[in-house]
């Protein structure tokens, strides 16, 4: 008898909330007892997992979901990006020469274009070679010599902007302008 006082309630609060524009069915971007996929702007986003459901399942961001005994399905699979690091924590930068400064690029998800790489607004007087990163390198370097207006013990935020289509990847490094050896 407990029992189906229970149930009356549970069918009369739906009832209720029905009228009145509620749902139970759970989002469309939530599977039921999943959760949707979180991403940044600046790297790929990744799906969300899709839910297993007691009746029809939920599903992921882009597919998904199982029935009454289906685990839902995964959501988007990850886009093929990059990371570009500079190896070192300091550089020294010659005045009237030229230093290699090494990169590391992580590969993700298969990322395997070239990588163009360019100083951000450089301060006037650095000299800076052109580069571009292979399609399967995971290291490379950057040379870099100061001239000019950079004179021994200038310090400055060397940074670099890694480019592959629209994707914009960033690294700095503290370097300081030294005197060349006689």
């Amino acid at each position: 008898m407990r029992l189906q006082h229970g149930f009356s309630f549970v069918v009369t609060l739906a009832t209720i909330l029905s009228a009145i524009g509620c749902s139970s069915d759970p989002p469309e971007s939530e599977g039921a007892g999943g959760q949707a996929g979180h991403g940044s702007t600046t790297t790929s986003s990744a799906g969300g997992d899709g839910g297993g459901g007691s009746n029809d399942g939920g599903g992921g961001r882009n597919d998904g979901g199982g029935g009454r005994n289906d685990g839902g399905g995964g959501g988007t699979t990850a886009a093929a990006d990059f990371a570009l690091l500079v190896v070192p924590a300091t550089v020294d930068i010659p005045y009237g020469g030229v230093t290699s400064v090494p990169l590391a690029i992580r590969r993700i998800n298969g990322f395997d274009a070239p990588i163009d790489v360019i100083v951000n607004a450089p301060p006037e007087g650095l000299v800076v070679s052109p580069l571009v990163i292979p399609p399967d390198a995971t290291s490379s370097a950057l040379e870099v010599g100061a001239s000019g207006e950079l004179t021994a013990g200038t310090t400055f935020n060397l940074e670099l902007v890694g480019r592959s289509d629209d994707l914009l990847r960033f690294a700095a490094v503290a370097a300081t302008v030294v005197s060349t050896a006689p």
